[in-house]
């Protein structure tokens, strides 16, 4: 095994840290795009985005953004996309493309999914219905029909992203989904944090806080669980944190304060 420290780019990188990344269609690699501000000391921008909108004070102006850094790995060049927005209002933890080309990210703070665009290199808003605050997605994973599903954070309802209409959609079940909880859960807590789809057409999403495996339907839209085992307590706090499908058809959840990896065989 290598490691290898890539070229960086310092102006980017200082404001446009990034918690997840995808493939795009393209072959480049997109990461989940962060609001930021950045001021005028950050000149050279200004040249390399001519079409941002600078606000504030001439003497000291300011960008508000919402951007993701793109790396292409055949130059090994750093680039972003990046597009004026309000920088306060949304943060996002997860990315994925769409068959469309675009890339979907749902929010882990904020009402909204952002959908990017490598063809014109700009943002896009979906918002969802309901309160804000009302849930937030932290893993989103990609079917071969357009639809995308987001795995519940501090919500109990898993998102559904329909990229071929642009439409969202929820899954909700009150009864399963109290099945997953503990009454020793403080105010702040996970419920699941990745989610991957199984090559039986159902996807299934790491439990961090939840005592359970969440497992939905695609075909059906339904929502089931699966038991833990007796390794782990159930009860355990930030058990999981990702998950992904391997070449044996089996899913494997990467540990966070357990101390086993949990394997899920569909």
């Amino acid at each position: 095994a290598k490691a290898t420290a890539l070229p960086d780019d310092d102006e980017l990188l200082d404001s446009l840290a990034a918690d997840a990344y995808c493939f795009g269609i393209d072959g480049r690699i997109y990461f989940a795009p962060t609001m930021s501000t950045f001021y005028s000391d950050y000149h050279q921008l200004q040249e390399r985005f001519p079409h941002l909108t600078w606000t504030g004070n001439p003497d000291r102006p300011t960008l508000e953004v919402i951007g993701a850094l793109v790396f292409d790995t055949n130059s090994k060049e750093l680039s972003a996309v990046l597009d004026n927005h309000a920088s306060d209002l949304y943060s996002f933890g997860s990315i994925a493309a769409a068959p469309n080309g675009k890339l979907y990210s749902p929010p882990d703070a904020g009402d909204c999914v952002a959908v990017l665009d490598p063809g014109t290199c700009s943002f896009d808003f979906l918002h969802i219905d309901g309160p804000p605050g009302d849930g937030t997605w932290t893993g989103i994973a990609s079917i071969a029909d357009g639809y995308m599903y987001c795995s519940p954070a501090s919500g109990r309802k898993v998102l559904v992203i329909d990229s071929n209409k642009s439409r969202l959609h929820t899954i909700y079940d009150e009864e399963l989904m109290d099945t997953c909880e503990t009454d020793s859960w403080g105010e702040h807590h996970t419920h699941w944090s990745g989610i991957a789809a199984a090559h039986n057409s159902k996807l299934y999403c790491s439990p961090r806080d939840a005592t359970r495996v969440l497992v939905i339907d695609a075909n059906t839209w339904e929502l089931s669980t699966i038991d833990i085992g007796t390794d782990v307590n159930p009860d355990m706090m930030n058990k999981w944190s990702g998950i992904c499908l391997a070449d044996d058809g089996r899913l494997y959840c990467s540990p966070c304060c357990a101390h086993t990896v949990l394997v899920i065989d569909p």
